[in-house]
C-alpha cells in the first residue's frame, strides 16, 4: 500500500510539472481536429456526445473500440431526443437573445454593403472592416442557433430511454420507471454532454489531476489493491487478466441474468455486465468456443430468447388485430405491418445486423432479469 501511495504522489508531481505542456497539446489537438468541422457546420458546437466517463462505464468486457463506437453511435439520435424533450427555458431564451442581437448586427453590415460596396473594405472599428464584422456576427448567430431547439420533441421519456438502452446496454435500477424525473435527467446529461463542456472539463482536468493523484487516490490505495487481488487471474501465455473478462460464471455469475451460479454480491458485476459482455462477445465472434459453463449459459439463454420472441410476436399480432379492427370501423383501411415482427436479415448490412442482434440479446437479458425479480 505504501509503495502504491508513493508512486501515485510521484506521478502527481510529474503531472504538475508537465501540465502547461499538456494543456498546449490538448488545445492544439482539439482545434486541429475540430476546426474544419466547426467551420463547415457551426451548429455542431451545440451538439452532444458521450463523455469519456460514459464510454468507460458502458464499455463491455473484451469489447473492441470500434464495436463500442458502433453501439454508441447507434444510440446518439435517441439520446439527443431524450435530452431535447426537457428544454432549459433560461438557456433557450439567452440563446434566442444572442441570436437576435448577432443577427441584427450581421444584417446591418450586409445592408451597408449592399448600399455601398466599397465601404466594406474600409477599416471601421479596431482596424477591422465590415466584411470581418459580418463574418464574426454570422458565426455568433450560427453558434447561438445551435442551442435553440428546432422543433418540439414529443414527450416520451420512457420510449426514448428504451431506444438508448438497446444500444448502450446501460440502465441502472434507479432509472427504471423514473426517466421523466429531474434526477435521471441530470444523471443522463452528466454522461451525454455538450462537446464544448467536455473540452473545458478536459482543460480543467489537466490542473486538477495532480491534486487528485496526490491527495485523493492514495487514500483509495487499499481498495485498489483489494480489487486487483480479488479480480486478477494469471493465464499461461497471456499474463494477468481481469477475471470478469474471462467470463468465469462460477466465480462471478448472477442468476438474475441467466447464470446457473450465484456468487457473492461483491464478486458480481453490476447490472449483469459480465453476462451481457459474454453474449455480445459470442455475437461478434461466433467461431469462439466457450467452456462448458459458458455453453450451459448459452443453451438456457437461447431457450429464454426463443420464448421471449414468441411472446413478442403474439403480442404484436394481437395489437395489429385490434388496430386493424379500429381502422376498419373508422373507414380507414390500411396496413399495420409496422406493428408486426419484421425480418431485416436481407435488408441490413452485416454491421447493422450485428447491432440488431445485440439489441435483441440485451432485451432478452433485461426480460429475464425482470421475470426473476418478480418471482
Amino acid at each position: 500500500v505504501n509503495i502504491l501511495q508513493k508512486r501515485l504522489r510521484t506521478m502527481a508531481l510529474l503531472n504538475l510539472v508537465m501540465s502547461p505542456f499538456v494543456m498546449v497539446f490538448v488545445v492544439s489537438y482539439f482545434f486541429l481536429q475540430n476546426a474544419e468541422h466547426f467551420y463547415r457546420h457551426p451548429v455542431s458546437v451545440g451538439a452532444r456526445q458521450w463523455s469519456l466517463y460514459a464510454r468507460w462505464k458502458m464499455r463491455e468486457f473484451n469489447e473492441l473500440e470500434d464495436h463500442l463506437n458502433r453501439r454508441l453511435d447507434a444510440s446518439h439520435k435517441a439520446a439527443t431526443k431524450y435530452v431535447l424533450q426537457f428544454p432549459t427555458p433560461m438557456h433557450t431564451q439567452i440563446a434566442k437573445f444572442v441570436a437576435f442581437i448577432a443577427g441584427s448586427f450581421a444584417a446591418t453590415c450586409l445592408a451597408i454593403g449592399v448600399m455601398s460596396g466599397p465601404i466594406l473594405e474600409k477599416p471601421f472599428f479596431k482596424g477591422q472592416n465590415f466584411i470581418w464584422y459580418t463574418a464574426f456576427f454570422g458565426l455568433i448567430l450560427a453558434v447561438s442557433r445551435s442551442f435553440i431547439p428546432d422543433e418540439p420533441i414529443p414527450y416520451k421519456p420512457e420510449e426514448y430511454m428504451v431506444d438508448v438502452v438497446e444500444s448502450t446496454h446501460y440502465f441502472p435500477r434507479r432509472w427504471r420507471g423514473k426517466c421523466h424525473t429531474k434526477t435521471v435527467q441530470s444523471e443522463f446529461r452528466s454522461l451525454f454532454k455538450l462537446k464544448v463542456t467536455i473540452f473545458f472539463e478536459e482543460i480543467a482536468s489537466i490542473f486538477l489531476t495532480p491534486f487528485i493523484l496526490f491527495f485523493s487516490l492514495p487514500e483509495c490505495a487499499p481498495r485498489i489493491l483489494d480489487f486487483i487481488r480479488d479480480f486478477t487471474e494469471d493465464i499461461e501465455g497471456v499474463g494477468h487478466v481481469c477475471s470478469l473478462a474471462m467470463f468465469n460464471f462460477e466465480r462471478h455469475g448472477n442468476q438474475r441474468y441467466g447464470s446457473q451460479f450465484q456468487s457473492e454480491k461483491k464478486l458480481r458485476s453490476r447490472q449483469g455486465k459480465m453476462e451481457k459482455s459474454f453474449v455480445s462477445f459470442c455475437n461478434h465472434y461466433d467461431h469462439w468456443e466457450p467452456d462448458d459453463r459458458g455453453k450451459d449459459f448459452l443453451d438456457s439463454f437461447k431457450e429464454v430468447k426463443s420464448s421471449y420472441l414468441q411472446s413478442m410476436s403474439l403480442h404484436s399480432e394481437m395489437q395489429a388485430s385490434v388496430l386493424s379492427r379500429q381502422s376498419f370501423s373508422n373507414g380507414n383501411i390500411g396496413g399495420h405491418s409496422q406493428y408486426l415482427p419484421r425480418d431485416h436479415g436481407s435488408e441490413l448490412t452485416e454491421d447493422q445486423q450485428n447491432l440488431e442482434d445485440l439489441r435483441m440479446n440485451h432485451a432478452t437479458l433485461q426480460h429475464l432479469y425482470n421475470s426473476v425479480s418478480r418471482n
